[in-house]
């Protein structure tokens, strides 16, 4: 009876494990599953799986449970049990670990850890790796059943390694394919805009050709039309001047890596060429001052610190008819900060320039875009030399959903502008496809149009946060006509809004708490999904009647929620709730 208990234990661990393992690509997360069933089901509590690389005559320990983290060092295949198990081509048990030749163990561990038996983790004749199991209990002796069930987990790490592999190739080829699509998009987009530029400026060239034939072949008149025949050709040379400008910094920023800082060159000498290309190639102005005790940012920094100049220096040259250029480094005790000034028209609207100010708040830094029409426009960029663990740019993962496929492309476009803060992994254009895309793909924000045919967007968030209570969802609706409420939402924005409108409320709803956490300070209690869309209306300066029109309840209602939202919250007025929102939802 015992023995039948403990097959049936095992079988269901087994199938246990196979549908945990079912959709997880991520080798680690993977290997660590494996190991922990094997070691729960052997009824020990240590254990560690590594992967051979014969090339090199190493083995990298991948997963450890229970003994000292080893978890990313290489060792020699003439070392260790694991070397053995590759040596033997097959399992290998040892009554005492102290046995082993070269064993790894950390000396706390090897103190208290006796037999141990590894088996290899075979794809085919090839050796893959190895799995390690330890027992604490002097007494125990691995026995023939103990490697037999072993060899089935080690066959279960097998199949998840080559899966994981394969996942990983598959993934390279689709972003490289990606990738070679989008450079192909971007060439075609600079070459026609080039190719506009270049006829603009043949038909200026031949409008002051024309104007300057017909003044030469007049005979003398009077001074006003001899001014007036002299203007032509200088407007249009003036205006060909200024598309010529136009089409170098089009070029410049074709040919540019934005975020990578060319190899061999400090930030330093990148931000000098930069500036040395404004003076050459459009005759502005342009100077460079180092400022404080120059230290080396890191990679990120520097690189997005050059994307910032270039932005900043291709408007200079391409929107605001500058003519004086001044770009400042200066490093501190704990940061550097960028400042690039020029004296052009001041325009405000340059997404570009927002998208970068976005991006470095993105990163855990201040920046400051001003424009004064008729002055200029200043950039104002602050970042520490090295990134903090939560702001390096670890990706935040997007999928779009909307039921109509131009509206899905656009918003995946708009998004794509956020650099490498951003990514989007996929679109679905039907709300039952949702689930399974969340699944697969576990994006950390879902932007969600307002335009399906299956369900309505409320429906559509109320399954995701079934499915997972912290979902992040930004709504993406349309302009005209009343809000509708949409209870558990990480943000909204409109139709209407900028790539970097877009991409801010993204970063701003991964990086936000849940809708459903209760609020810090308050009485403990979660707000209710009728109390959110209140506070959503109350956050967008709504007042009390306009709330209760738009939710369809009375003035004396919507006074109660608040009151109840006041108490939730910890706070004893409206804008103090609305104030502690805005805390709670903007990156630092």
């Amino acid at each position: 009876m015992a023995a039948a208990c403990e097959r049936a234990a095992q079988a269901q661990a087994l199938a246990d494990l196979a549908e945990g393992l079912a959709g997880e690509f991520s080798l680690r997360p993977l290997l660590e599953r494996v190991l922990r069933s094997a070691v729960a089901l052997l009824g020990c509590s240590d254990g560690s799986i590594s992967l051979v690389d014969h090339s090199s005559g190493t083995y990298r320990k991948e997963a450890d449970v229970g003994v000292a983290c080893q978890s990313g060092r290489s060792f020699p295949l003439v070392e260790g049990l694991t070397g053995e198990v590759v040596r033997a081509g097959g399992p290998v048990v040892v009554d005492d670990y102290r046995q082993v030749r070269g064993g790894h163990l950390h000396p706390a561990d090897r103190a208290r850890l006796h037999a141990a038996v590894g088996v290899p983790v075979r794809w085919g004749p090839a050796v893959l790796g190895a799995v390690v199991v330890f027992s604490a209990d002097p007494a125990r002796r691995f026995r023939p059943a103990d490697v037999e069930l072993l060899s089935l987990f080690a066959r279960h790490a097998a199949i998840a390694i080559t899966n994981a592999r394969l996942h990983a190739v598959a993934a390279e080829r689709g972003w490289a394919e990606a990738a070679a699509r989008e450079r192909e998009r971007s060439a075609r987009q600079v070459q026609e805009r080039l190719s506009r530029q270049l006829a603009t400026l043949l038909v200026h060239l031949e409008r002051a050709a024309g104007d300057g034939g017909a003044d030469g072949g007049a005979d003398g008149g009077a001074d006003g039309g001899a001014d007036g025949g002299a203007d032509g050709p200088r407007e249009a040379l003036g205006a060909a001047a200024a598309v010529a400008r136009s089409a170098l910094a089009i070029a410049r920023s074709a040919g540019a890596q934005p975020d990578d800082l060319p190899e061999g060159l400090t930030l330093h000498d990148a931000v000098a060429a930069e500036v040395a290309w404004a003076r050459t190639a459009a005759g502005l102005d342009g100077r460079l001052v180092v400022a404080g005790q120059v230290r080396a940012p890191d990679a990120e920094v520097a690189g997005h610190l050059l994307r910032a100049t270039r932005c900043a220096v291709v408007r200079a040259v391409a929107r605001s008819r500058a003519a004086v250029l001044r770009v400042g480094l200066v490093h501190g005790a704990e940061g550097v900060v960028l400042l690039v000034e020029d004296d052009g028209s001041g325009e405000a609207g340059d997404d570009g320039l927002a998208r970068v100010v976005a991006r470095t708040r993105a990163l855990g830094g201040a920046a400051e875009l001003t424009t004064t029409p008729g002055w200029g426009t200043t950039l104002r960029v602050q970042l520490p030399y090295r990134l903090a663990g939560e702001h390096r740019p670890a990706r935040t993962g997007v999928l779009v959903v909307d039921g109509r496929p131009a509206v899905r492309s656009g918003l995946a476009a708009l998004i794509g502008q956020g650099g490498p803060a951003v990514r989007v992994l996929g679109d679905v254009g039907r709300a039952g496809d949702v689930p399974d895309a969340v699944r697969l793909l576990r994006p950390d924000v879902v932007v969600l149009g307002d335009r399906l045919a299956d369900a309505a967007p409320a429906q559509v968030v109320a399954a995701l946060l079934e499915q997972d209570p912290r979902a992040a969802v930004v709504l993406v609706e349309e302009p005209a006509g009343a809000a509708v409420p949409v209870a558990g939402l990480r943000g909204r924005v409109s139709a209407e809004a900028t790539g970097p409108e877009l991409v801010q409320a993204v970063v701003r709803a991964a990086d936000a708490p849940s809708a459903a956490a209760a609020p810090a300070g308050g009485d403990g209690r979660a707000p209710t999904p009728r109390e959110l869309e209140v506070l959503h209306l109350l956050e967008r300066g709504c007042s009390d009647r306009r709330i209760a029109e738009e939710l369809v309840i009375s003035r004396k209602t919507v006074e109660k929620h608040v009151g109840a939202l006041l108490r939730k919250h910890g706070v004893h007025s409206r804008a103090a709730l609305v104030a502690q929102r805005s805390r709670l939802l903007l990156p630092g």
